[in-house]
């Protein structure tokens, strides 16, 4: 990447969709390795709410992302990779995003207040800061601006013909998903004192990672499997101790609400619930080969 003074000139990083991300994933690493969970929970809850599905920051960083992450060994496909990019950028609702990034910062200074936040090192810096200047040129051109933007063009049509090695980039949130599992599980770690089982520790991992449409799915399945098989525990309990009428009455109440739950939306308490639903089959399942 040419080291370009209209880069520097023109960038401003605070408002670099593409660097807050990498900045915020950064902090939480160093947050973690300093065992303060509670800045690294903090950092992780921006990141979440402000770059969630259906706002303009997302559109924008999902953009910003397929150019850092996509490779080509043909110019003319870069170069219609490109053309792409700038009609996809054209259609961002530039007012929304503005304000949705000013709300970002401010959220950053407030919560974080963290003196050394915008001064992390990104290895692809010049990289992040071409991109975020090219979009917002692409958007707002001017007399001035035309050579930057073929000079910005050039140099990501190379970044896009360039062969990136294996961890050199990562997908749309893919970097955050080992920080998130550690913070969900030392979070819901806290709830229960008792070791989790394996079940317990899967939906954990998938609940941290819910917001994958993939992983959502799977963690209906999981979730799904704990209560078909708690409701054919409560059954068989229930008609191996029908004498104990107060047992069978707290069963009753269990299996109706966990039939209850609805698995289209996720909470903290309704992934609680079931964590305990995986820990009572468990106690059932060694009851029941006891009596066997």
């Amino acid at each position: 990447m040419a080291d370009k003074k209209t880069t520097a000139h023109s960038h401003n990083k605070k408002r670099n969709v593409g660097l807050i991300y990498e900045f915020l994933v950064r902090y939480m690493t160093r947050k973690i390795i300093e065992n303060d969970t509670n800045s690294a929970d903090k950092a992780l809850k921006i990141l979440k709410s402000r770059y969630k599905k259906g706002t303009a920051l997302y559109k924008e960083f999902r953009l910003f992302n397929s150019i850092i992450a996509t490779t080509t060994s043909s110019e003319g496909i870069a170069s219609r990779i490109l053309r792409e990019a700038k009609r996809a950028a054209l259609r961002h609702d530039s007012t929304q995003l503005n304000r949705e990034k000013s709300l970002l910062i401010r959220e950053i200074n407030h919560t974080l207040n963290d003196a050394e936040f915008y001064k992390q090192k990104v290895p692809e810096y010049k990289l992040y800061a071409t991109i975020q200047s090219l979009l917002n040129d692409w958007k707002a051109p001017t007399e001035d601006s035309v050579i930057r933007i073929a000079e910005y063009e050039d140099d990501v049509v190379c970044w896009l013909m360039k062969e990136k090695a294996a961890g050199d980039i990562d997908d749309s949130f893919k970097g955050i998903d080992h920080f998130v599992v550690k913070l969900m599980t030392e979070k819901l770690n806290k709830k229960y004192a008792e070791s989790m089982n394996t079940q317990q520790h899967k939906i954990i991992q998938l609940y941290a990672l819910h917001n994958n449409e993939a992983t959502q799915k799977e963690l209906i399945k999981e979730l799904d499997n704990v209560r078909n098989h708690s409701k054919t525990l409560l059954e068989n309990y229930h008609s191996s101790d029908k004498n104990n009428s107060y047992v069978v009455q707290k069963l009753n109440k269990i299996q109706s609400a966990v039939s209850d739950i609805e698995l289209t939306e996720f909470t903290d308490h309704k992934i609680s619930t079931f964590l305990m639903l995986a820990h009572l089959n468990e106690e059932l399942a060694a009851v029941k080969s006891k009596t066997k």
